[in-house]
């Protein structure tokens, strides 16, 4: 959820369907980004419901990892 924060507005249809397909955010809120970051509340949610982590902080990461983490991103091991 939190990359969807940072990435909707590259391609909002895409987070806009979402929202509304998956998630059965109303049409009524009527504005892009409303309807996107309701779909994301929901989805993060539901994702607490399920017991499942959020935010790396709720995985027990701390910042002190982020360099360890972007490295392994970039170079996949």
């Amino acid at each position: 959820p939190a990359w969807m924060k940072y990435v909707w507005k590259i391609n909002p249809t895409r987070f806009v369907q979402f929202a509304q397909r998956v998630m059965d955010v109303d049409f009524a809120l009527e504005h892009t980004e409303r309807i996107v970051l309701e779909g994301v509340t929901r989805l993060e949610n539901w994702f607490r419901s399920i017991g499942l982590p959020v935010r790396l902080s709720e995985a027990g990461i701390d910042d002190s990892r982020l360099r360890e983490m972007a490295e392994k991103a970039v170079t996949g091991k």
